[in-house]
């Protein structure tokens, strides 16, 4: 089974439902946009690429995305763009790729659909479990290290590159921050707190955790 939106005119429609849903005055909307266009299609036009079935592309596109969007992003702000232009900057390059180079996968064995039928279970019953308490409840989203990313991403929003700490005036920050410049522009894309746009990184990271896992146990398997 080859899905239709590996065709050309459906990857149009794909990325013209994305862009709407990026300009709709619904947060959830523009949430999901960013979720496809950072988390899930510039990864898989690429993977895709290796002439892998429809779920190895998908697993391994979703794991390397956010590292796209996420460079993507520095690159821009690195340039002196503020968040937001950076986030549309590397929205629009993952939308530019998957129109690009995306291309028809292998076809899905009736074994194949069963175990991503599978997965796909395990990855709703995994995000109800994981998001119902921090979408419903405050104390859940801003507990334990929350703060100290919210800062983070605030600082890289509000100052820019080199990043400097923000409870440390005037040292440079001694952490990773590509993650934060993921969560400075979800939330700058999205107009959401940096609470809420971390939950949206976490189901990026939960998607591709389930999937990738997903594409290489199955891999796995076949050898």
């Amino acid at each position: 089974m080859r899905l239709p939106f590996n065709r050309a005119p459906y990857r149009f429609w794909l990325v013209l439902a994305v862009v709407v849903a990026s300009w709709l005055p619904w947060a959830p909307a523009r949430a999901a946009a960013i979720f496809f266009a950072a988390g899930l299609l510039p990864g898989y036009s690429i993977a895709v690429r290796m002439n892998v079935r429809f779920d190895v592309a998908l697993g391994v596109g979703a794991a390397i995305s956010p590292v796209i969007f996420g460079v993507s992003v520095l690159v821009a702000m690195l340039a002196g763009a503020d968040a937001r232009v950076a986030g549309t900057f590397a929205k629009g390059i993952g939308l530019v790729l998957f129109l690009a180079l995306g291309r028809p996968s292998q076809a899905l064995t009736p074994g194949d659909r069963r175990a991503f039928s599978g997965a796909l279970v395990i990855l709703f019953a995994a995000a109800v479990l994981a998001f119902s308490l921090p979408l419903a409840e405050t104390w859940w989203r801003v507990r334990e290290d929350s703060w100290f990313h919210a800062a983070v991403a605030d600082k890289l929003a509000r100052d820019g590159l080199p990043l400097t700490d923000p409870y440390f005036a005037g040292l440079r920050i001694q952490y990773m921050y590509v993650y934060h410049a993921i969560v400075a522009a979800c939330a700058a894309l999205c107009r959401v707190d940096f609470f809420h746009a971390m939950v949206l990184v976490n189901a990026m990271a939960l998607t591709s955790t389930v999937l990738a896992f997903h594409a290489l146990a199955g891999e796995f398997t076949r050898r």
